[in-house]
């Protein structure tokens, strides 16, 4: 089974891909920016709209509901798809607690990604015995276990928010993670790349989340597409090593 450390292993690097999309796109519109349809401005301003309520105070919950699709088959899709749970069979779970592990685990990714790239002290400081046996704890090993999984993770996102809220209060240095993180990749401004027209992709890679003749774009590490007229994120990717 995953356990959380490999999911936020699989998500996230010393800094998120918005980071990089930030820093290469953000800013450069001027008189060399060519004209981009409306669908793909909406798309990037969802995108835009989910790392500016990630800023306020890194929570998931309320840029999920803010972002993300309405209809509760693609929210279960997206859950079965990045949660990393691996059950063989996912039909005996309730969507609303696949959706609800999803959001817990995403949750603490953003919660830890301020802490992300330590050096060997800072490690010890970061990720002390009890944080470490939350990242190691393994996925449930099968539907009926799921309640149990998911109330542990309600526990777990309480515990990293105390721990991080100490060790900024103690560590200026942790303060400053956490705000060059809020300030810089999730305040940064996405914008479509000078110079080329964005073009929408298709045959998107976890087809149950998407169908092959769905049109979506990648903009950094959102995948997003459209839902009932509007733009919604689909995906978060990341690559990443958290210690």
């Amino acid at each position: 089974m995953l356990r959380v450390d490999d999911l936020l292993n699989k998500f996230l690097v010393a800094l998120c891909v918005i980071v990089v999309s930030s820093e290469n796109w953000s800013g450069l519109a001027g008189p060399y920016q060519m004209k981009q349809s409306n669908e793909v401005l909406d798309a990037y301003r969802v995108c835009n709209s989910f790392q500016s309520l990630m800023s306020a105070d890194l929570d998931f919950d309320r840029a999920y509901e803010a972002t993300f699709p309405k209809e509760l088959a693609s929210r279960r899709a997206i859950a079965i798809a990045e949660g990393g749970f691996h059950l063989d069979d996912y039909s005996a779970v309730p969507s609303d607690l696949l959706i609800k592990a999803y959001k817990l685990q995403m949750q603490i990714v953003y919660l830890l990604m301020p802490l992300g790239g330590p050096n060997e002290e800072e490690a010890k400081l970061f990720f002390p015995p009890r944080i470490k046996a939350i990242l190691e704890r393994r996925s449930p090993a099968g539907p009926g276990e799921f309640n149990a999984f998911v109330k542990r993770l309600e526990q777990d996102v309480t515990i990293i928010r105390d721990h991080l809220s100490r060790l900024s209060a103690e560590y200026p240095l942790v303060a400053s993670r956490i705000k060059e993180f809020k300030s810089g990749a999730l305040a940064a401004n996405l914008e479509p790349p000078p110079g080329r027209k964005v073009e929408p992709a298709y045959g998107y890679y976890r087809s149950r989340v998407l169908p092959s003749h769905a049109p979506y774009y990648q903009i950094g590490c959102f995948t997003v597409s459209r839902e009932n007229g509007e733009m919604r994120i689909f995906g978060i990717n990341f690559f990443t090593k958290l210690f």
